[in-house]
């Protein structure tokens, strides 16, 4: 009976992925019709700073352009570049269209699976399918596009990918009824305050920043949609005393124009309370796991927090070589530290309340 379960799941996650990958592709499709038809000029000017080519519509450019636009946002890199690094387009609101086919292809499931071992078959299946299938289509269509090489077919961009869509899987089942260990729950409501926090701050932000410069409220607008999700990421990662990381020439750039954008721009005082902030919600959260199997439940919040926040740091980070053959454009959160941070700073909080009680107990 349970060889035939796992067999069915096996299925039903074989579906999913073909359909994830189906519908994945034809939204690609549109998508880049679109911007080949639309922008595809004013990109090679703003990539080469050059209207010299003559772009107009190609099929063979097209096909490729999907694979683009489908790599990168399961936040794939497109390979080594001129600057030495990996090609990475880190724009967190393109997770929204994966996001959206994976949950269409399962919506008749999302609402009754739970994350036991014969639903993760269901969920791994359907993440491999997808990932295959993604990653034989980069092989096919690897080449260039306005004088960008990619090659987004790799184990590494493979391995990603699966963990990605295994990710957002999650993610969608995460918004229905469904039952967690406490270490889990912690993990859950940090990420929801830190980044409902970070929504906030940066939304009203951006907005007195950019109305400085800009006059039109829908233009203001429509770039706070498309970037705020990173920048809430990037002041998420502000509250654990970490800041986003440039490369030496957006460094220098921005020095030359007096711009600083890195947690060091803000005052000492700011800075301890902020972290003072974050601490203060991670011992809140340490408190509230249950005694019962207490070491077990803090290293799930532990390992649960770090690992999506290594994978917040990832997909949010930025190379995209030479602009216009001069601008050395990469920036992004260091990911080590984006693992470690959050971590050791749970695990070394919760064992501080173990010591603490274990005090307690001895002194009273």
């Amino acid at each position: 009976m349970k060889n035939i379960t796992v067999i069915q799941k096996g299925k039903e996650g074989l579906r999913i992925g073909l359909w994830a990958f189906i519908l994945h592709f034809v939204l690609g499709g549109i998508l880049a019709l679109v911007v080949n038809i639309v922008a595809m000029e004013q990109l090679n000017q703003w990539i080469n700073g050059s209207l010299s080519e003559g772009i107009t519509f190609q099929f063979s450019r097209w096909i490729r352009t999907i694979s683009f636009s489908m790599n990168i946002s399961v936040f794939n890199g497109g390979g080594v570049i001129q600057n030495g690094g990996e090609f990475h387009v880190g724009i967190l609101i393109f997770a929204i269209i994966p996001i959206l086919v994976f949950w269409i292809a399962d919506r008749r499931e999302n609402k009754i699976k739970t994350f036991g071992a014969i639903e993760f078959v269901a969920y791994g299946t359907a993440s491999l399918v997808y990932s295959l299938l993604l990653m034989g289509y980069s092989f096919i269509t690897r080449g260039e596009i306005l004088g960008i090489q990619y090659n987004f077919a790799s184990l590494r961009n493979l391995i990603m990918t699966i963990v990605i869509t295994l990710c957002i899987q999650f993610f969608i089942s995460l918004n229905y009824n469904k039952t967690f260990s406490s270490g889990f729950n912690c993990a859950r409501w940090i990420l929801r305050i830190l980044l409902g926090i970070s929504f906030i701050v940066g939304a009203v932000g951006m907005y007195v920043l950019l109305q400085r410069y800009i006059q039109d409220v829908w233009i203001i607008i429509g770039i706070i949609i498309a970037v705020l999700p990173n920048i809430a990421v990037y002041i998420m990662f502000g509250f654990m005393g970490m800041s986003v990381e440039f490369g030496e020439q957006l460094t220098m750039l921005m020095k030359m124009i007096n711009v600083d954008v890195g947690f060091t721009t803000i005052s000492l005082p700011m800075r301890i309370t902020l972290i003072g902030v974050y601490f203060a919600l991670v011992f809140f959260l340490v408190l509230r796991i249950k005694k019962e199997r207490y070491l077990r439940e803090l290293f799930v919040f532990a390992t649960s927090f770090s690992f999506i926040s290594f994978i917040l740091a990832y997909i949010t980070s930025f190379n995209l070589g030479f602009i216009k053959n001069l601008l050395d454009v990469r920036f992004g959160l260091n990911i080590i530290l984006a693992l470690l941070v959050p971590f050791a700073s749970v695990l070394l909080s919760g064992l501080f309340v173990v010591f603490a009680r274990i005090l307690k107990k001895e002194l009273s």
